[in-house]
């Protein structure tokens, strides 16, 4: 009965904000489109204005460029020889000829209606519209023209002459460079009307009025009614069932009167009943949609209310105790079914209860009133507590407590059962403890600064914790160290790989450690990579039988063994990547004699000084080894015999300066061939000894290639 009340309160509420927002938005519509059609109005008013103006500038271009031919033609001369001279001697025969041309301009030109010739005085010379008008000044009944008689230039305007209002250009007439007087045209301004109506697409009219008269009249033919549209004053108006906006162009002339009208009546009969059916449509619309979310609120006003009775249902089956507190008499309000089972207490002897008497903070006094619930910060508050379930029995509890601050305060308490989590928290202290003392471990960021190391780490290297966080890994780096090895460490860290491998350190005391490294890359909780984190275990003991194992005692260079491994190697890179390799044989010219004449130690001497200067020479990734006796093999990576022949007479020039004594020269020989794609050991080996034996031939102390 409860939630069904609430549900009719909420749908209530609902339908009222709804209903207010329908009227609104429809307003709000309504705003927008009477906008959007004022809009339009103004821009159709703007297109006149423009339009006509565009109208009379084309107007006054065609008639000046008229005027300007008919003054350059050569009967005109004789025009302006009597402007000049004052005299009529040639006016009739000057009338006949100008006569033919405006006729011609007439028939090519619709409402060309006047072509009157002034002199400089202001008189008329000659109307070619009206022959019988002439001779009368005219200059005292119009300012325009006395105004460009005064200063002669291209004029254009309107004005109200003997043949009512006409648009009218004048044009300055000379006579051996003086000036004579004025040739003036002119139009009916109805020439605008058939022009606007082509280039606005609404019909036009022209509202004129006599001289010395205040009322503007239109064309007889127009319908009364429509004559009452035209002189309204309103914007939009309506005629037989039609509305219209009524666009209004003034026209003044050269004096600023106001002496035409253009009026244009653009028909929105369809846009305002649009207008009025999409506001009468929209309303509709909004009204079914409210209903239908009002439908579709109180279905899920139901689900939602049936899911609160199923939270309250969850809240009594978890296992968490979750409770509340009022922030002012520190009582329990509410508590779910696993508190007060808990307590082995009803649920009505729990409400009510004073919180102090049953939570108290770990380790802290239980008779002094508890420390978790206080403050009045809306946030989160993670606590340990103990859970008094009597005398003889506490519950380690982790508490997170948030203040509420709605009817007056309260607090919401989800406390969990941490003693399994203490008793594995102190079985990771103790791994933590060993971890710490035996294993070498150190964490980075993303470039290698060092952020943590622990015990074991500072024991391994001989630094401090403390002069280690910040430096760079770089300082453990030893010279013996390739470049290679970094280079793909670096490579497998960076792309979020797992590496382990063995490589050399440098301690506080500059003494060189061999280490297996692993290194794993280290995330925050959002799962960004944030650096790495390494271990490291002490293998120089594992690395000095390694090296024992794999090299020759003597020279400390690569023994045969090794070798071979290496040659297997290159054969089964150049398999998977066909990258072909060099191979080159040497040995001792005379090494017998050597030691029959001076001694096995002088032997054993020679042999190490070679080696070490040979190792010297070489590059750090060719791979040097000793054969046998005095017979050495090296493995290089290049496929090109010409930089196999650079490296042998390196080493034949550092040979050739090293002092052997007693001995009192050493020369070498050698066997130098590149690994091919059908190559296998036996045969690459068998190759190079070939040409070994042919330098041994062919004198000594040179290299032979092996084909």
């Amino acid at each position: 009965m409860k939630i069904k009340s609430i549900k009719n309160n909420i749908m209530i509420v609902t339908t009222v904000i709804f209903f207010v927002m329908i009227l609104l938005f429809n307003l709000d519509l309504y705003q927008t489109k009477r906008a959007e059609i004022d809009r339009k109005t103004k821009e159709t008013h703007q297109s006149l204005h423009n339009i006509i103006t565009t109208i009379e500038n084309n107007i006054k271009s065609l008639l000046s460029n008229r005027l300007k031919t008919v003054s350059e033609l050569d009967a005109f001369e004789k025009v302006t020889q009597d402007l000049f001279s004052h005299s009529t001697t040639h006016k009739q025969e000057n009338f006949t000829k100008l006569n033919f041309h405006f006729e011609h301009i007439q028939k090519q030109l619709p409402g060309f209606t006047t072509l009157h010739i002034i002199d400089k005085d202001g008189y008329s010379y000659m109307r070619i519209h009206d022959k019988a008008l002439h001779s009368d000044k005219i200059a005292a009944q119009r300012i325009s023209l006395a105004t460009a008689l005064k200063s002669p230039k291209v004029r254009a305007y309107y004005e109200d002459g003997l043949y009512g209002i006409n648009y009218r250009v004048s044009l300055p007439l000379f006579y051996k460079e003086q000036f004579v007087g004025l040739i003036e045209a002119g139009v009916n301004p109805t020439i605008l009307l058939s022009k606007i109506d082509t280039l606005l697409g609404h019909k036009s009219y022209l509202l004129t009025k006599e001289k010395g008269s205040k009322d503007f009249t239109a064309e007889s033919s127009i319908k009364p009614e429509l004559a009452q549209l035209l002189w309204s004053s309103e914007d939009k108006i309506t005629c037989e069932e039609k509305t219209y906006i009524r666009h209004e162009y003034p026209v003044y002339d050269f004096s600023k009167q106001l002496v035409l009208k253009v009026v244009t009546l653009e028909e929105i009969t369809a846009i305002e009943e649009n207008f009025k059916y999409s506001l009468l449509n929209s309303f509709a619309i909004s009204l079914v949609l409210m209903l239908l979310l009002l439908a579709l609120l109180e279905r899920l006003l139901l689900k939602i209310l049936k899911r609160i009775e199923e939270l309250v249902y969850m809240l009594n089956k978890t296992d968490d105790y979750i409770f509340t507190v009022d922030a002012n008499t520190r009582k329990i309000k509410f508590a779910n079914a696993a508190f007060y089972n808990a307590l082995k207490i009803s649920k009505k002897e729990l409400q009510g209860r004073d919180v102090d008497t049953l939570l108290h903070s770990r380790g802290e006094d239980k008779s002094s009133s508890s420390k978790l619930f206080y403050g009045k910060e809306e946030k989160t508050q993670s606590k340990e507590a103990m859970l008094m379930i009597d005398a003889n029995t506490q519950i380690p509890l982790e508490v997170r407590v948030n203040y509420v601050n709605k009817e007056n305060g309260y607090y919401i308490a989800i406390c969990r059962d941490i003693s399994e989590h203490l008793q594995q928290e102190l079985e990771r202290k103790v791994n933590e403890k060993m971890i710490n003392k035996y294993i070498p471990l150190s964490q980075t960021d993303l470039a290698g600064n060092i952020t943590y190391v622990n015990e074991a780490f500072c024991k391994l290297t001989g630094y401090t914790a403390q002069e280690l966080i910040g430096q760079n890994h770089r300082m453990f780096r030893s010279s013996k160290t390739p470049k290679e090895f970094y280079k793909d460490l670096w490579s497998n860290i960076t792309k979020n790989r797992s590496f382990s491998g063995e490589l050399r350190i440098l301690t506080k005391t500059k003494e060189e450690v061999w280490v297996r490294i692993v290194i794993e890359p280290r995330y925050d909780i959002n799962g960004k990579k944030i650096g790495y984190v390494s271990t490291r275990e002490d293998v120089t003991d594992k690395q000095e039988l390694r090296f024992i194992s794999e090299r020759d005692q003597l020279t400390k260079i690569y023994n045969r063994r090794s070798f071979e491994s290496k040659l297997s190697q290159a054969f089964e890179h150049t398999k998977k990547e066909h990258q072909l390799f060099g191979l080159v044989m040497f040995d001792i010219d005379h090494f017998k004699k050597v030691n029959d004449s001076y001694g096995h130690q002088v032997g054993d001497d020679i042999l190490k000084a070679i080696s070490k200067n040979i190792k010297e020479v070489i590059r750090e990734e060719d791979f040097f080894a000793r054969w046998g006796g005095e017979e050495f093999m090296l493995i290089l990576k290049t496929s090109k015999i010409d930089e196999l022949k650079l490296i042998v007479s390196k080493i034949q020039e550092r040979i050739k300066t090293t002092d052997f004594s007693p001995v009192p020269a050493i020369t070498l020989s050698f066997g130098l061939g590149i690994a091919k794609e059908e190559d296998t050991k036996e045969s690459l080996l068998k190759r190079v000894d070939n040409a070994l034996y042919k330098a041994k031939e062919n004198g000594r102390n040179r290299y032979e290639l092996a084909l």
